[in-house]
């Protein structure tokens, strides 16, 4: 028989964490749901965790992939197994409020025209304390429904700050219309199905802060930060949504922001291929860089990415040195 909600959650070598998320997604005040744990072949003793819970609690069931899929294609799978009207999809690292899915379920059961609902997060570290917390941006706070255009125009101006994967409720008949996760985004494919949700439905987030995000220990999101070389995966999937028609949409002062981002992504790239020895390809690199677009938004720290800019220009002109490679590799992440 359908359920209300299927909990799907990936999981890959969570043997440290996994027993608090679960315990948290368990703990859930709402009855009518069940919860599909993708083992993505662990390695570590995460399986053997699994199966403890799976024979102690019949509303979870475990599928373990054969091979290592990646987080995206092991999530499809598990849409594929859910039974539930709505989807969650949660992470084997983070912790639930017993009340998320009641608070998120009714919302979407008294405002049939959205098709997914998210609310906020704080941010824990790996021993849970909080160290900070989602905040909404004032032109996405006031706007209670989220329509295509205010979807894309916010992920220009702002990043994808305020749509939090790990918080998501969608409609079955969402997914079934607009197709499953496409892996080929690797990490961002989040963010592409969310502005691929946000052209056929109505979007909400919901101003509370029911989850809490692990941040800080190395998990995918984190190795995938670390000294980075080659530019956000996250351009991609919004150069694509521009190119099938969102340049329509886009305000002017939302795609400035856009390309300010953009350049200081690539002096991120820039300063980290430098850290590494990489003078040519930092050269390179900088060559894409107009500082005209960082000066044209006011949604980046300008100063301090055109003194980047302007260092790293010289520097990559240089021989190599440890001192300036020091500096950046602890401070290119806060571009």
């Amino acid at each position: 028989m359908p359920l209300a909600v299927s909990v799907v959650v990936p999981v890959y070598n969570a043997e440290r964490f996994v027993r608090e998320s679960l315990d948290s997604i368990l703990a859930q005040r709402f009855s009518e749901f069940e919860v599909i744990v993708m083992d993505d072949a662990s390695t570590d003793g995460t399986p053997e965790i699994l199966s403890e819970y799976e024979a102690r609690d019949h509303r979870l069931r475990v599928h373990r992939q054969n091979l290592n899929k990646g987080i995206f294609a092991n999530l499809n799978d598990g849409i594929a197994l859910a039974r539930g009207e709505l989807i969650a999809f949660f992470h084997a690292d983070d912790v639930y409020h017993p009340d998320l899915l009641s608070r998120e379920t009714d919302y979407l059961r008294n405002h049939r025209e959205v098709g997914a609902v998210f609310c906020l997060d704080r941010f824990i570290d790996e021993d849970g304390r909080e160290f900070g917390r989602v905040e909404l941006p004032p032109d996405i706070r006031a706007t209670p429904v989220l329509d295509h255009p205010t979807v894309l125009n916010g992920i220009l101006r702002h990043q994808n700050v305020f749509i939090r994967g790990e918080t998501s409720l969608v409609r079955r008949q969402v997914y079934e219309r607009v197709g499953p996760y496409d892996p080929s985004f690797d990490l961002r494919a989040d963010l592409d199905m969310w502005l691929r949700i946000a052209s056929a439905y109505p979007m909400a987030v919901l101003p509370d802060y029911l989850v809490w995000y692990r941040a800080g220990h190395d998990n995918s999101s984190a190795r995938y930060a670390r000294q980075r070389t080659t530019p956000e995966l996250w351009f991609d999937v919004v150069d694509r949504h521009l190119a099938d028609g969102g340049r329509q949409l886009a305000e002017p002062d939302a795609l400035a922001a856009y390309q300010a981002h953009r350049a200081a992504d690539l002096l991120r790239v820039a300063a980290n291929q430098y850290v590494l020895r990489r003078r040519q390809d930092a050269r390179r690199t900088l060559r894409r860089v107009d500082p005209r677009r960082v000066l044209a938004s006011k949604r980046v720290r300008r100063m301090r990415l055109i003194v980047l800019w302007a260092g790293l220009s010289v520097l990559v002109r240089a021989p190599w040195a440890s001192p300036p490679a020091k500096l950046l590799a602890r401070r290119s992440g806060g571009t």
